[in-house]
């Protein structure tokens, strides 16, 4: 079956729809009071799409140091402390060697540099600030997800980043009321999060991250780290708006020319400068940009610590102490520090333990809930009409709700009489459907339509993880394409049956659950994997609310039918 479109106009279709769903929509308080009132709304959302609303409790933090190294003037704790029962964050402490008042403290989450917090650039930064004075916290990144229960891996990284807080602020050698946070690229990221859900950190420095999300995605199939991905995120706001949580509070931004951060001085930070303006703190927030690579380089970190000596104070002036490249140990000197922690399970086993705290806890499940988790499309795209009048041997286009065009072919019953109408969803679009099969249809009074749907067929694409972060999952994109269709034909016929074929199965479930003009929903090999699986990312958060079964069940005998005896079987 020949394409519609060229290969041009896909990628051009696919850019549009992009831009749609990821363009930026700022909001623009025009007081002070307007923004405390969004900020009400946003931080506890926030929490929520992360996966911490409610907060976890907090278990004790059961700090333990694993290995220790003396060096001049400070030293290494390498260290494990729980934040989940039984589950232990793992990071490096420095301190200084001499602390005769309580010293403010800087939690440093590095990132995705190579060797983690023992890169040479993360230990420059924390040798730099326990020289200085500061007791250095880095905790080690990790990547845990499970999205069917709505755990990314900033809900790990975010938590564990908040307990590190607990924990610099039980040192007695600490201040708990100095308290900094300062990260790049990733390490920047767990900083724009942890600093905009816990107030108790009073600065920060935000290194070569904040951008609008569109900057950090593609519209092809190219992804950054998973990180970056978390469920609905985009449908909810955007960085510069986390980053506005922050406010009052002191936040530096350093920027790059050679990365997403290159317009972020006159795309992004206006707005974060307006709400600082708002608050009257001006003074507050500043930005500087260095014409080179995503980096964390001497400079930039000279930056952050007169930036820290001056919000968190009690800092030695830079001439006295500071980096010295001596003072950089090898990976392998600072992993002769690690040791297993007695009684930690491993973080392999965190998603189970996620999902046994959470499955089910927003339930029950309903046509509602289904609905929500569906998502909705963030904007509509225009493209040239012609393309919608593009007819290929018997295909057709028509426009979706959203303007996407959505690829079909329609065949009529044989016979006088109708029988109804059988919407055909196959992963592989049109081609997809054995043609006996259709023709048993026909011969059986059914008029059959089989289309490509979003994001199958003709215009598949593997968005999955753009599709998670912008909170519309391609399920609720092909479910939407699937009313589209039924609008076209208003005259109803007597029934209306939704087969959905595999993994797009879910998509005929769905589109039964939430459209009462389906009377019937047929799904041969359904796989409660799809959804339900931890990589999947089909329905993000669909275990908070019920199971895989549960859905199926809520359609109710008189919806779903199976199709023990072939697909056709159960039609004829």
């Amino acid at each position: 079956m020949p394409d519609i479109f060229t290969a041009d106009e896909r990628r051009e279709i696919h850019e549009a729809y992009f831009d749609a769903m990821s363009d930026p929509r700022p909001y623009v308080p025009d007081t002070l009071g307007d923004w405390q009132d969004r900020a009400a709304l946003v931080r506890p959302a926030l929490a929520g799409v992360l996966g911490l609303d409610p907060l976890p409790d907090r278990a004790p933090l059961d700090m333990r140091v694993t290995g220790s190294r003396e060096c001049d003037g400070y030293r290494i704790d390498r260290i494990a402390y729980q934040t989940w029962p039984g589950f232990y964050a793992t990071g490096w402490l420095y301190r200084p060697t001499v602390i005769d008042d309580p010293a403010p403290a800087v939690l440093n989450p590095h990132g995705h540099w190579e060797d983690g917090a023992r890169n040479a650039t993360v230990q420059a930064r924390l040798i730099g600030l326990a020289r200085r004075g500061y007791v250095a916290l880095a905790v080690d990144s990790l990547h845990v997800t499970d999205f069917p229960i709505g755990l990314s891996s900033m809900t790990v990284m975010t938590w564990n980043n908040i307990r590190g807080v607990d924990l610099l602020q039980s040192l007695p050698d600490v201040d708990a009321g100095r308290v900094g946070c300062t990260g790049a690229s990733g390490g920047g990221q767990q900083t724009m999060y942890a600093a905009a859900l816990d107030d108790r950190i009073t600065a920060t420095v935000n290194v070569c991250l904040v951008t609008n999300f569109k900057k950090i995605l593609f519209s092809d199939e190219r992804t950054h780290c998973i990180c970056n991905h978390v469920p609905s995120l985009m449908a909810l706001t955007d960085e510069p708006e986390i980053c506005g949580l922050i406010a009052p509070r002191p936040s530096l931004y350093l920027c790059v020319t050679g990365d997403w951060t290159a317009d972020f001085p006159k795309d992004e930070y206006p707005d974060m400068q307006r709400l600082y303006d708002l608050h009257g703190a001006t003074d507050a927030i500043d930005v500087e940009q260095w014409d080179c690579g995503h980096d964390y380089h001497a400079d930039m970190r000279s930056r952050m610590y007169d930036w820290f000596a001056h919000h968190l104070g009690g800092a030695p002036d830079a001439s006295v102490s500071g980096e010295r490249d001596e003072d950089i140990l090898d990976a392998g000197d600072l992993e002769a520090l690690d040791a297993p922690v007695d009684g930690a399970r491993p973080w392999a086993e965190f998603p189970a333990y996620y999902r046994e705290q959470h499955a089910g806890r927003k339930g029950p499940l309903t046509g509602d809930a289904v609905r929500e988790l569906l998502g909705r499309d963030l904007g509509a795209i225009s493209l040239p009409a012609a393309w919608y009048a593009r007819r290929s041997e018997g295909d057709a286009v028509l426009a979706g709700s959203t303007g996407i065009p959505l690829p079909f072919v329609e065949h009529s019953h044989a016979g006088s009489a109708c029988r109804g109408l059988a919407v055909l969803l196959h992963p592989e679009g049109r081609e997809g459907v054995d043609g006996d099969d259709v023709s048993a249809l026909q011969n059986a009074g059914w008029d059959v339509l089989i289309a490509d749907v979003r994001l199958y067929g003709e215009l598949a694409i593997r968005w999955d993880l753009n599709a998670t972060v912008w909170g519309r999952p391609i399920i609720g994109m092909a479910v939407d394409d699937v009313r589209a269709l039924l609008d076209t034909r208003p005259n109803a016929r007597a029934q209306v049956a939704c087969v959905g074929f595999g993994d797009i199965g879910w998509v005929a479930i769905c589109a039964g659950l939430t459209d009462d003009r389906i009377t019937r929903v047929v799904a041969p090999d359904l796989s409660h994997a799809h959804v339900s699986d931890a990589a999947s990312t089909s329905l993000p958060n669909l275990l908070r609310h019920g199971s895989p079964a549960e859905l199926v069940a809520l359609c109710g005998v008189d919806l779903f039918t199976g199709a023990l005896n072939g697909w056709v079987a159960a039609l004829t």
